[in-house]
Order: structure tokens, then sequence, then C-alpha cells
């Protein structure tokens, strides 16, 4: 008998905690499951969820795009007028501009681990519009030596077909499958777990107050009197008109406040780490409080794998191999990113002036100022600290204002003076050729 009450007490008792699911019951049917099926499944309505990828997603949109050509001598023209580059850096399709279009592909990326982006192209063969494209369900086919994706409005029925060859596809993990789950890891256990907190919290059946009786009244009560005392309490909440409920003066009530510990901080925590590292983001990186050293690592971890791989898939979808073999490429110029604080930019013009690498319009560029007039920045200028290393000896002799005769024994001090100072590629030049005569005329 005993084992058969035990039985009845536990039926009893999951009833009461199946009862005392309020917001499953109301919401979900009770299926529990379900609830947290469809907690996980919404990621994005999560706030660091969707901080997270807005953030990525905004970061990512500033990258400028250029269509390039690169010669096989590997010099670099840059077109800027042509149908590529309206569309990638100006207006991708009728309703999104190239900020939007942009933002659009990562969050939706991020979120389903894949990206599918239709080109649409006009009869002559020139680009008008991109559109990423929405699905619930897809999968690969493998026709011979074509992949083609099935989109499914239901798993069973097939929606659209396309040849994967006139899709520009991404995808975070890589896989034959293409990485259909978007797994968070813990996320889901961790979700699981504050799920339970939050049902915990909402509890109807969870005591809120304590029953005492005052001082000078009677003492301890019996069971059937407490039973008694307890449902008439229950009774008169129960039918309380307008908020007001009567209880015998011999008693009353203690509230209990169950707010203080409801939310599990270390827990909260722990579900924003799980989702910024999935992400590749950190808090620093989304509050603007991170360091340049780690704003460089996150623009080497998470962006520029991320924008390596839009290149790659741009250049192959919008250009034949044809147009591919004449250095038609595709670029996402992620080294912006990398030189965004004013002291990054002051480093970086302090080499790149004195190396040949920037013009001064070019550096003017970089801080939102117009090229110099009449061409005075279009010079790439070099500090003589380096030269050739053929020509060392000569141009340490130059220095001096010394040269070397012709049976290099004896030196004279006929030559023209090198500055020392910066100077511009022509100069070096001229001054290389005349050095490397040997024998020319004293001026």
């Amino acid at each position: 008998m005993g084992l058969i009450r035990d039985f009845i007490d536990y039926r009893k008792e999951r009833k009461l905690q199946r009862e005392t699911r309020s917001i499953i019951k109301e919401y979900y049917g009770g299926d529990y499951n379900l609830f947290v099926w469809n907690i996980s499944k919404q990621i994005y309505n999560i706030p660091e969820v969707s901080k997270a990828i807005e953030t990525i997603a905004e970061i990512f949109s500033t990258i400028p795009v250029y269509h390039k050509v690169v010669n096989k001598n590997g010099d670099v023209k840059y077109l800027e007028n042509d149908d590529i580059n309206y569309v990638l850096g100006l207006k991708a399709n009728p309703v999104q501009n190239s900020i939007a279009f942009f933002q659009s592909c990562i969050t939706r990326l991020l979120l389903e681990n894949n990206l599918f982006i239709e080109p649409i192209y006009e009869n002559d063969g020139k680009l008008v519009q991109l559109y990423p494209l929405p699905y619930t369900l897809f999968d690969f086919e493998l026709q011979r030596n074509n992949a083609y994706v099935k989109f499914y409005e239901q798993k069973g029925v097939v929606k659209e077909k396309h040849n994967l060859n006139n899709l520009i596809y991404i995808n975070r993990f890589c896989s034959l499958n293409g990485g259909k789950k978007n797994n968070l890891g813990l996320y889901e256990t961790v979700i699981q777990a504050l799920g339970n907190k939050i049902i915990n919290v909402c509890n109807p059946k969870k005591p809120r107050a304590l029953l005492q009786g005052k001082l000078g009244g009677s003492g301890q009560l019996k069971d059937k009197d407490k039973k008694g005392v307890t449902e008439t309490l229950k009774a008169s909440f129960d039918e309380n008109v307008e908020g007001v409920a009567y209880l015998d003066e011999k008693w009353q009530i203690t509230p209990i406040n169950w707010q203080e510990n409801d939310v599990n901080k270390d827990l909260m925590q722990f579900i924003v780490n799980t989702v910024f590292n999935y992400f590749g983001i950190s808090y620093e990186i989304i509050n603007h409080k991170a360091t340049e050293l780690e704003m460089e690592a996150f623009i080497s971890n998470t962006i520029k794998p991320l924008a390596r791989q839009f290149e790659i898939e741009f250049t192959n979808k919008l250009f034949t191999k044809r147009e591919i073999e004449f250095g038609n490429r595709i670029e996402f110029d992620v080294f912006a990113l990398s030189i965004s604080t004013l002291t990054a930019k002051n480093a970086l013009f302090a080499t790149a002036s004195r190396n040949g690498i920037l013009n001064i319009d070019e550096m003017r560029e970089y801080i939102g100022q117009p090229p110099l007039p009449n061409g005075l920045g279009k010079k790439y200028r070099v500090s003589v600290d380096c030269v050739d290393i053929e020509i060392a000896d000569k141009y340490q002799l130059g220095k001096y204002g010394m040269r070397e005769d012709n049976s290099q024994k004896e030196v004279v001090s006929t030559t023209e003076n090198v500055s020392q100072e910066t100077t511009t590629v022509e100069d070096i030049k001229n001054q290389q050729k005349e050095d490397s005569n040997g024998n020319s005329e004293t001026k």
C-alpha cells in the first residue's frame, strides 16, 4: 500500500507541476519541447544575438567594393563607371542600396549559415540587379558536372530549382550539405536551463506569503484546522471584490519576495559569451570599447574570411572564364577597416609617404580631403635612406661630393651633391642612370 500511495502522490506532484507551468500551458499548449525549440529557432529576437549580427553586418557593409583589372605584369586598373560598380557600390536592386543589400546578406548568412544571391542581367549581358533569395528548406543535387539547389515550401515539396553556377553561394560552415543547421554549441542547453528558471519564477503555486498568528493569538494549529484556515484564506482572495480580501484580525500575512535571485547573472553572462563567440565578436567591439589590437583581431579573424569568400564567389559568378583570364576581379577593400582610427592613419602615412606606397592625394582621400590642385599630389615620393645594392658604394661617395675615376683608384670631388632629403622617384632614377655611366661630364 505504501508503494501505491507513493505512486499516487508522485502522479499528483507531476500534475501539479504541469498546472504550474502557466507560460508553457498558455502559449505552447503545455509542450515544453516546443517552447525550447521556438526560442532556439528565433534567435534573432534575443537582444544579444541581434546586436551581434547587426554590428557585424554594419561593419561589413562599409567595406568598399571595386571592379579591378590586373594585367600580367601585376599592374592594377580600377574601373569606376561600369555596371558592376554601379550595382555593388550604389544600387543593388530597386528596393535596396548597396549598404542595405550587404547588411541583409550578412544577417541572413549569420542566422542561417547559408546565403544564395541571384544576379539579374539585361539582354546585352550587363549586370542590373542582385537579390538575396529567401528560403526555408533547401538541398543540393549533383548531376554529372553540375550542382543544383532545390528550395522547398515544405519537406518533400520543391518550390524552385536553380543551377548553382547561376547563383552566388556563400556559407559559413563549409560542407557538402551546406552546413544547414545553425548550431550554437551549448546555446540550446543554456536556453533550456534558463527556461526552467523562468518557469520556476512564474510558478503560480509558488509560496508568495507566510500566514502567521498575531502575538497573543491562538497557538499552533492542528492539521485539520490549518487546512481549514488555508482554504478560508484562499477563498477570501479568490472571491475578493476589487482587490479587497477579508482576513481575521488574529492572523497576519508576511509577503515573500522571490525577485532577488530570479535571474542568474552568471547564466545570463554565459549565454552572452556563447552567442558572441559563435558569431566571432566580443562585448568590447559591440559597445565600442575595443582596443586597436582587439579590433584588428576581429577584422582579421571574422571580417576578412567572409570578405575573401565574397570576393571569390562574386568574381567567379559575375565574370566569364575568359574575362577572369584577362584579369577581371572583384575586390573587397578590408584594409580600409584596419586604419579606422586617427592613430592608425598617422602611423600609416608616416611610413607610406616615404616609401612610395601612397602619394599625397591618396593620403588626403583617407581623411576625406580633396586632391591638391594642378596634380601636385600625384607624385610618389621615397626616402633616399635606402638605395639599390648595386650602386651602394657610389651613392655613399656621392653624398660627400666625391666620385671614383675610370681606374677606380683616384677619387675627385667633381660630382654633384645628392640630397639626403626626400626626393621624387624620377630624381632617383636620373641619378642612378648617371652613376651607371661612370663617366658623366662634370657640370
